[in-house]
């Protein structure tokens, strides 16, 4: 596989994708916090980030099975979703 950087319109970066483990979020937007949800619904990851407009965040997730994923970026009401593949 062949690994992209998922990015979008809205100014949000999740990279490597695919992934091994670790993850980098950037956003031009502020992001209070990240969900990961598997493509039963189930949650499986969470973290209260606070990433300010501009800022970067790394994020482990070595301990989740492999699979397709939904990332859930929360800031106040606005909820903005982007794909993610782990390899592990």
């Amino acid at each position: 596989m062949v690994s992209t950087n998922d990015t979008d319109d809205d100014g949000y970066l999740l990279f490597p994708n695919p992934s091994s483990g670790m993850v980098r979020l950037s956003a031009k937007k502020h992001v209070d916090s990240i969900r990961l949800t598997d493509l039963t619904g189930k949650t499986v990851f969470r973290e209260t980030v606070n990433l300010a407009p501009g800022g970067q965040v790394e994020l482990s997730l070595s301990g989740i099975h492999s699979g397709l994923y939904i990332v859930s970026l929360y800031s106040g009401a606005d909820v903005h979703n982007m794909k993610l593949v782990l390899d592990n």
